[in-house]
């Protein structure tokens, strides 16, 4: 691991590293830890939710906040065709739909 000089973030120089350690992490401070990133990422871009939508959608998606993570991924679907980016619409809109399933208790029939 080393700081980046520009950034100062922490980079790993091997992604299993890094995998090794999240993974490490117990799920119950996981999810606080993503909650707390998402809570913070939204405080700080109240007024333009839309451009993180992604990440938010992300960190959402690994907390109990499915209600969140659902919104942020309609929001990022939306981005993406707005953009033209239908390629991009395609990977998203399912994983709302597939969340949305898992959180309501819906099964594919």
């Amino acid at each position: 691991m080393r700081r980046d000089s520009e950034s100062g973030d922490y980079l790993f120089k091997h992604a299993l590293v890094r995998d090794v350690l999240y993974d490490s992490i117990l799920t119950p401070r996981r999810m606080r830890l993503h909650l707390n990133v998402a809570s913070e990422i939204e405080r700080r871009s109240a007024n333009r939710l839309i451009e993180g939508a992604e990440v938010l959608a992300h960190h959402y998606s690994r907390t109990h906040r499915a209600d969140k993570a659902f919104h942020y991924l309609a929001l990022a679907g939306r981005k993406s065709l707005n953009s033209y980016s239908v390629e991009e619409a395609e990977t998203i809109f399912p994983a709302g739909t597939v969340l949305a399933r898992v959180g309501t208790g819906l099964r594919r029939r």
